[in-house]
């Protein structure tokens, strides 16, 4: 299944993902630039989590653009980023270099990485975003985080709040809908994220993603179930409506 999945994805964010960087973001230049000139801009959010980078191996899993990664590395830390694109590996490589920093890019889908090799190499695995509905066995996800960590070695992962997958909040009133069920485990074809950024006429074009959404229970129970011990989780509120959740953070440390 996740093989078939992974495909699916692959194909979809392969199609046009360098061109949405250049355009939404700017060129590996212009970004380069601004990194260097403004780290806390894009780590902001996560200093106090993070603590001192500069010496740290830090493996940025599914770190696509690179933006984050270079952040990391112009803050001194030993960067290697896993991701599954092309295009995104095409877009985090010139941007490394118009930073000035060296970033180690593995393009490929994180199961199929020489795990054996990069066993108890990273004090922090960082992962951002839209992570976890690219997976449909879990508990292998967080198996993988466990084993490429050093001891003590700490996993920061950020993603959509699950709750907020299953409903619609109006931007002018706050009202919900309900869409669907929360506790529905199927895959589902989804538009790339990046697709409502070009016309609506090419937008048919676009190869769609092969996603999986999860409960907040079976996300912390597969992680829980590999060892690791959960020292943080924060909920922050939907912009539209601060009655429900919008994303989650959990903080938690390899500790055999």
């Amino acid at each position: 299944m996740q093989k078939e999945q992974s495909k699916q994805n692959k194909l979809a964010w392969d199609y046009k993902a360098y061109e949405h960087w250049v355009t939404n973001y700017g060129t590996p230049e212009k970004m380069g630039k601004e990194i260097r000139e403004n780290t806390d801009r894009w780590l902001n959010y996560y200093k106090e989590d993070l603590g001192e980078v500069s010496g740290k191996r830090v493996a940025n899993l599914l770190g696509s653009s690179g933006i984050r990664g270079v952040v990391l590395a112009v803050l001194g830390a030993d960067v290697t980023i896993v991701d599954i694109s092309e295009e995104n590996a095409k877009y985090a490589k010139e941007l490394s270099k118009a930073a000035n920093v060296n970033l180690n890019y593995i393009v490929s889908d994180l199961f199929d990485i020489p795990l054996e090799e990069m066993k108890s190499q990273f004090d922090i695995v960082f992962m951002e975003f839209g992570i976890l509905h690219y997976f449909s066995d879990l508990e292998k996800l967080a198996n993988i985080i466990f084993i490429l960590l050093k001891q003590n070695g700490k996993l920061i992962l950020r993603d959509f709040h699950p709750f907020s997958k299953v409903v619609d909040v109006n931007e002018d009133d706050g009202t919900l809908m309900l869409k669907e069920s929360y506790f529905d485990k199927s895959l589902r074809y989804h538009p790339v994220a990046y697709e409502g950024f070009f016309p609506k006429e090419e937008q048919e074009s676009f190869p769609k993603t092969y996603l999986r959404k999860w409960t907040f229970s079976e996300i912390i129970t597969s992680f829980a179930q590999q060892g690791f011990i959960i020292k943080k989780m924060y909920e922050e509120p939907n912009k539209y409506n601060q009655y429900i959740p919008a994303n989650f953070m959990i903080v938690a440390l390899k500790n055999n």
